[in-house]
Order: structure tokens, then sequence, then C-alpha cells
């Protein structure tokens, strides 16, 4: 039996997962007084389940999304859970010319940063943090999806430097998350999949803030079903 942690930002993309999973969303604990964090716990297919979604802002009443609260969410999975495999679940954009389709779901062979741009000598990897997951493509087999690159920064546009970035590392995938969470696994040499699900067309014709929303609901569902195949393969 594994402790599996799923890493997730908004309760939108783990709504289909928990219905999946017989699970009430009242039932969420909370995982310190002072911090916005949720879990929910379960077991399914011989394994322990947290969940962990990084809750409302208390400040802003909005979904906490972006690089920190997936920090702390990955780091509580570890030390507190005993997550022994981590599964980071949500939605990204996605590149139009390299393949990417609304509501496709992927596994991640590369995490990157693109927005932490630090040109002193020796720190301009670290910013990158270029990351391989090797697991990622053994699963894609057995899910029968694609894998690709994903890169990650804490803004929902693009400036002209995260694109270069992002071009010169020919990202398939762009989300708010993954890299953060990589960071820390790396540390803890603990094996971690990433599995996103596209919202939006990052180089498309329509704003991605628009096609976000549109495609929020069908991109979760397909997530939330690749997400109990997954499971079910562990």
């Amino acid at each position: 039996m594994k402790n599996i942690a799923v890493i997730m930002a908004m309760d939108s993309e783990a709504k289909p997962l928990l219905e999946k999973l017989k699970i009430n969303p009242d039932q969420a604990e909370k995982i310190d007084d002072h911090l916005p964090m949720k879990v929910y716990k379960t077991q399914y297919h011989q394994h322990n389940i947290s969940i962990i979604i990084s809750g409302e802002c208390k400040r802003n009443k909005v979904q906490n999304v972006g690089t920190a609260p997936a920090v702390i969410s990955t780091i509580t999975a570890i030390k507190d859970f005993n997550a022994d495999f981590i599964i980071n679940a949500g939605t990204a954009g996605g590149f139009k010319k390299r393949g990417a389709d609304i509501g496709k779901v992927y596994t991640v062979e590369t995490t990157v940063f693109h927005d932490r741009r630090i040109p002193i000598p020796g720190y301009q990897d670290y910013g990158t943090y270029k990351s391989q997951h090797d697991i990622a493509k053994k699963f894609a087999t057995l899910l029968d999806i694609e894998t690709g690159i994903i890169s990650t920064g804490d803004s929902l546009d693009m400036s002209p430097e995260d694109e270069k970035l992002i071009e010169s590392n020919l990202a398939l995938l762009k989300d708010m998350e993954a890299a953060a969470i990589a960071w820390v696994t790396d540390q803890y040499s603990i094996p971690t999949l990433f599995l996103k699900s596209v919202t939006d067309i990052v180089d498309g014709e329509h704003p991605t803030e628009e096609e976000f929303f549109a495609n929020l609901k069908l991109a979760s569902e397909n997530l939330g079903e690749k997400l109990i195949e997954l499971i079910e393969k562990i």
C-alpha cells in the first residue's frame, strides 16, 4: 500500500475526482489552523489517498493558485501525511504549435521555470531549475496519453521575456505550480507524476482568461477520469 498525495490548486479542478471517489466536499480537514489548505483523506485501490487543495485566500477570497501555496501543500504531504508518491494534478495552458488541444490530458517529462531570471553566474540554472521526471513516459504509456515539457510561472499572462524562455525550452504546457512542486520533491527524492489537462491555447486566437473559464469544467472532468485510472495503475 502506498501513501499517495494528490496536490491540486483549485476546488473546481478537484471536484470530478472527489465525485468519483464519493467524497463529500464538506468532509475537508484543515492542514493547519493558520493556513488555507485543506485535505481530503480516503482509501482507494489499496492505497491511502490524501488530496490536498490550496484553498481560498482569506484576504482576496479567490483560489490560492501559484507556486507558494503549491510548495506548502507539497511539504505538508511529505512531512504530515508521509507521502511516498506525489501526483500534481491540475489544468494548464497549451501551445498549439506543439500540438496541444483543449481538454487533452498529458503527463510531464520535464518541469522548468520561466519567470525566475537570475543573470548571475551560477544562478541562471538555479533560476530555471529544469528537472527530468523519468516516470512520465511509463505512465503516459499506461494511460494512453502523451507527455511533454511544462514551464511554470506565477503569472497567467506571458511577458516577452517569459515567452523567450518558454520557447527555448520547447514547452508544450504552461502552468503556475509544477516546477515549484518538482523543486520540493527533488529535495526529498520522492517520485512525482504531473498530470495536466489543457484549458486554453496560449498561442491561440482567444484571450487566455476567457478560454480558461470556458473549458475548465471539461478539462477538470477529463483530468478526474485519468486520475482514477492512474491511481488504479500505481
